[in-house]
């Protein structure tokens, strides 16, 4: 299994263990969205830039990847307050286990935005929160590690 996809599924266990989200963080929501369902979140991984560490052997490559989890609610009174309740669940979770148990050197919040969408049967508001994660692939062949 390559890292990015270990680090995203990671990153569902750790939030899958937040007791208000336990059975609803996904990779991604391709089904229809119903008010029962919500809250969920998503968790997705983005662009990624590497840099050289090490020309030697074993060559060492910094990586360092965008993630995104999304919490996806319904837009109805106090929605705000939800959803500001569960972003900082999100972020005492991240805070807590910033390594994602060991597997990378770090994992760091860089913003949180938000925004709504009432052009659904339900009206939905995301609040996504932006990861920096770096990690680091050691390799004696240069062809493997990137």
């Amino acid at each position: 299994m390559d890292t990015r996809t270990q680090i995203r599924e990671r990153l569902e266990d750790i939030l899958n263990n937040i007791p208000q989200f336990a059975g609803k963080v996904f990779y991604d929501y391709m089904y229809t969205i119903s008010e029962n369902k919500l809250p969920f979140l998503t968790v997705t991984t983005g662009q990624e830039t590497y840099e050289n560490i090490s020309l030697g052997r074993p060559f060492v490559i910094q990586k360092t990847l965008q993630a995104i989890i999304s919490i996806v609610g319904a837009v109805k009174t106090n929605y705000q307050d939800e959803l500001d309740t569960y972003k900082n669940l999100v972020e005492k979770a991240i805070n807590i286990d910033n390594t994602l148990n060991g597997l990378v050197q770090s994992c760091v919040i860089e913003s949180i935005t938000q925004e709504t969408d009432d052009d659904r049967d339900v009206a939905l508001s995301f609040q996504t929160i932006n990861l920096s994660i770096v990690y680091r692939v050691y390799s004696n062949n240069i062809d493997t590690i990137l």
